[in-house]
């Protein structure tokens, strides 16, 4: 594919997301509304979203990136494997920990961060409720990281371009499940669940046609 024509479709895809996002949002703020209900869901949308620009747009990204492709350049696939490999048994086992630490302590997380929220007994449960079910996506949304990382760094930029609007695809569906404002709220937190399984399995399945094998069994080498 040429160069012209990736970048029509990688910003193609980006302005596909970017529009399906505004009709989520449109259509969950209309069925949930203000209120309880919909600070609850404004505050689980929180870890997500702060996540996704960590791994996805921040830090990380930055840092692994460059790491992989230059070993790639420098040693070669079998190297740049070990590396992602490593880098993702590592990344997995952080963020599962704290994916289970959060859902022990969730309660006095939020009471931190939302105090006043506190204040009201309905809104709070719920957002503590709602906040457990997004947790996870941070695990997922730090393995699509990683592969986005790795496909970036041979060239094949669609598919990770493309990996945010299964988000989109996702969420949206979850403002027609529910009848009720509650209802909505916990199939839209659902639905991050599904959409980091969707992500992270598509990437994997990117990375694969690419012949890079990865997994997350087994203990990282913490030396090379």
């Amino acid at each position: 594919m040429s160069v012209a024509r990736n970048t029509l479709v990688q910003s193609s895809l980006t302005l596909g997301s970017r529009i399906l996002g505004m009709v989520r949002d449109i259509l969950l703020i209309a069925k949930i509304g203000a209120g309880p209900i919909g600070d609850a869901w404004a505050t689980a949308q929180q870890f997500p979203n702060l996540f996704r620009r960590i791994f996805a747009e921040g830090a990380f990204a930055s840092a692994f990136v460059p790491t992989y492709a230059r070993t790639l350049e420098a040693e070669g696939a079998e190297a740049a494997r070990d590396v992602a490999q490593e880098a993702l048994r590592v990344l997995f086992a952080a963020t599962a920990a704290l994916t289970i630490l959060a859902q022990v302590f969730m309660p006095w997380v939020l009471l931190l961060i939302h105090g006043g929220q506190a204040d009201d007994p309905e809104s709070y449960g719920l957002a503590v409720l709602l906040t457990r079910i997004t947790m996870p996506y941070l695990t997922f949304m730090a393995i699509a990281a990683l592969l986005s990382g790795v496909l970036n760094s041979a060239e094949r930029f669609i598919l990770s371009a493309g990996a945010p609007t299964l988000l989109n695809l996702s969420l949206i569906p979850a403002a027609f499940v529910a009848p009720d404002a509650k209802g909505t709220a916990l199939a839209a937190a659902l639905a991050y669940f599904v959409a980091g399984v969707l992500q992270a399995g598509a990437l994997w399945w990117g990375v694969n046609r690419q012949k890079v094998h990865l997994s997350l069994i087994g203990w990282p080498r913490m030396t090379r």
